[in-house]
């Protein structure tokens, strides 16, 4: 029994999804109990019975307080030992048999005890059967029982219970036995998780969510979840949040960038005009300052800087290759990729979502003065995705975000004939799917001129 304590401590995690019971072992009865004084009740005890499995017991829970038996015993009686007993009727034959049908209270219910502990105490009543000297004598038993489980399924089981019996002496029975519990419970989503323990019995949900479903797997349940089909974080309610600073996506005035609520997610100004006011300021004039002789004549050179720098570079070239000769065949094409790579991090896109951040809107104005400046040219829209998540649904996101790119340029007056968009799922490299900063640069979209 010691044992059995110590290794049933140890096991937490135990459920009781089953809701059957059956017991075999050995019973006894006292009818000597019943005719002695208290004092004398646990001195002159008179158990009556055998070793041998002689008890059999079989239950159905039916709620997690209640679970109801049927229970069949036999016992040689001692003839002689028990006449010497101020009996109703002498007896003859040692045969004893009991039958019956009782109700156990479970105090493992749930809220009393735990539904998992590994010590299950119960009281019980019910109807039985005494046959005594071949004569069946009604009865009700009021007792108390323990069921202690060392594993999930198998366990051990005492009981004790006084046993009133209509006609005939009343008398204490004792058995002891070896339980068992198998079976499955009532499981109507099938989601393999009981209705007894499912919070949505009639939906299919996750077992981490208690049977609730979790559309989006943000750890966020969908009766809870403010963006039910889009991945979100808990402190956002469930909706995206890219910068986790709390505020979500869609109400962040600055998605890219933490910020408190009351600033809408932005983060705080800072004045670099005003020097903090423990700045100490130098009270000596600065070398630098102009006096009133140098002032018209630097002034005439400032006025003349913009067009010196004019003709050096001319204003409509908004992007300069060091050592690349604008007449250069390559230029166009390497001008192109400078501007996409200097644009293309900036296209950023909700998790688990195709929809385009706002902040990503300048960045797709400066590429699509690419697609004005290359009139007869055609391009291709790439969208990928990390590992996060499964492979068929990863496709079917990258595709979806190659398409919004596409339909953000053709929303702007592109020909849609002139861009093609293809979704390449997850591939990628490996070595970039281990921390989130690698897996964000996965989650991404790539442009290429044909």
């Amino acid at each position: 029994m010691a044992t059995c304590l110590i290794s049933g401590s140890t096991l937490n995690a135990q459920t009781i999804y089953h809701p059957w019971v059956f017991e075999g072992g050995s019973n006894f009865t006292d009818f000597n109990f019943m005719e002695l004084g208290f004092s004398e009740k646990f001195q002159n005890a008179s158990w009556m019975g055998e070793k041998a499995p002689t008890m059999i017991r079989v239950g159905r829970m039916v709620k997690p307080w209640l679970t109801v038996s049927a229970i069949y015993s036999t016992v040689t009686l001692e003839v002689v030992k028990l006449n010497n007993i101020p009996l109703k009727e002498q007896i003859i034959n040692d045969y004893f048999r009991k039958t019956g049908l009782q109700a156990e209270y479970r105090f493992a219910n749930g809220k009393l005890l735990k539904e998992a502990f590994f010590i299950d105490p119960y009281l019980y009543t019910g109807f039985s059967l005494s046959s005594i000297d071949e004569k069946k004598y009604p009865g009700i038993p009021a007792g108390f029982g323990l069921n202690i489980w060392p594993l999930d399924y198998f366990g051990f089981n005492f009981q004790a219970s006084y046993e009133y019996i209509f006609d005939f002496n009343n008398y204490m029975h004792y058995s002891i036995g070896l339980v068992v519990r198998f079976g499955n419970m009532i499981d109507k989503d099938h989601d393999r998780i009981p209705d007894r323990y499912d919070a949505c019995p009639e939906i299919f949900g996750l077992e981490k969510q208690k049977g609730c479903p979790d559309y989006d797997f943000d750890g966020v349940v969908d009766s809870l979840d403010k963006c039910p089909y889009e991945f979100g974080s808990i402190s956002s309610g469930g909706c995206p949040d890219f910068d986790n600073d709390g505020v979500p996506d869609k109400t962040d005035q600055c998605p890219c960038d933490q910020g408190p609520a009351d600033r809408q997610g932005c983060p705080p100004t800072i004045d670099y005009a005003r020097p903090p006011e423990n700045t100490p300021r130098k009270s000596e004039p600065s070398n630098y300052e102009l006096t009133p002789a140098t002032k018209p004549d630097t002034i005439k050179m400032m006025e003349k800087l913009p067009q010196a720098v004019e003709e050096i570079i001319p204003r409509e070239k908004e992007i300069v290759h060091i050592g690349i000769p604008v007449s250069d065949p390559t230029y166009q094409f390497r001008a192109f990729v400078a501007t996409i790579d200097k644009h293309l991090n900036n296209i950023r896109f909700n998790t688990n979502s195709a929809v385009i951040l706002p902040s990503s809107h300048q960045s797709l104005n400066e590429i699509l003065k690419v697609f004005w400046e290359n009139p007869g040219k055609q391009f291709i829209v790439e969208g990928y995705t990390d590992e996060t998540g499964a492979t068929q649904y990863n496709q079917f996101l990258s595709e979806e975000r190659a398409k919004a790119v596409k339909n953000y340029f053709i929303d702007k007056g592109v020909d849609a004939s002139r861009i093609t968009a293809k979704g390449y799922g997850e591939i990628d490299d490996p070595n970039l799917n281990k921390t989130e900063g690698e897996r964000a640069k996965n989650r991404r979209v790539e442009i290429y001129m044909k």
